[in-house]
């Protein structure tokens, strides 16, 4: 290697290489013929659709529907205690949605179909439980090594919140 007047040890010298752009029809890249050009890709076939109007109905008349909806919920703890903020309910929003945002009539045909939700906790086996009891005795709160090791069947955020609801 060669010592450079600067001090610095230098591969190539005195002189270094400038980056050239190539530009130019000799290096363009040939497509091969059979490859799909842009123009032949379909448009996208489903149209996107407007869900929720927020100006359909007022921000208060909704939160009102959700609050009923949460008191007249199966699984609402304290069904005569208002909470805010309101707890989002995908389900009765849709449902609210489909009624033309009449509150009435939502609230009526989630009285004769309703949607029952069961406890976090009936859904584990007691295997899973034991299992999990397990690593957490094992990995202390580091669920993801629970999750990989003892309860594979579950996912990191459903430990987590199967803990919470296990220490209680």
């Amino acid at each position: 290697m060669k010592k450079s007047k600067r001090g610095r040890n230098s591969i190539m010298g005195e002189h270094s290489r400038q980056t050239q752009a190539m530009i130019g029809p000799d290096y363009q890249a040939e497509i091969p013929i059979g490859s799909s050009s842009y123009e032949e890709v379909p448009s996208y076939e489903n149209e996107d659709a407007l869900m929720w109007d927020p100006s359909a109905l007022a921000e208060r008349d909704v939160e009102d529907y959700l609050q009923q909806v949460a008191s007249s919920s199966l699984t609402s703890p304290t069904p005569d205690i208002v909470s805010y903020p309101v707890p989002d309910n995908e389900e009765a929003l849709y449902q609210l949605l489909k009624c033309g945002h009449n509150t009435e009539e939502a609230l009526r045909r989630r009285r004769i179909n309703p949607y029952p939700r069961a406890s976090p906790l009936s859904l584990w086996a007691k295997e899973e439980c034991e299992a999990f009891e397990c690593g957490l005795r094992m990995f202390g709160k580091k669920f993801y090594l629970i999750q990989q090791y003892k309860v594979r069947t579950r996912s990191i955020g459903e430990l987590i919140n199967f803990y919470y609801l296990w220490k209680t």
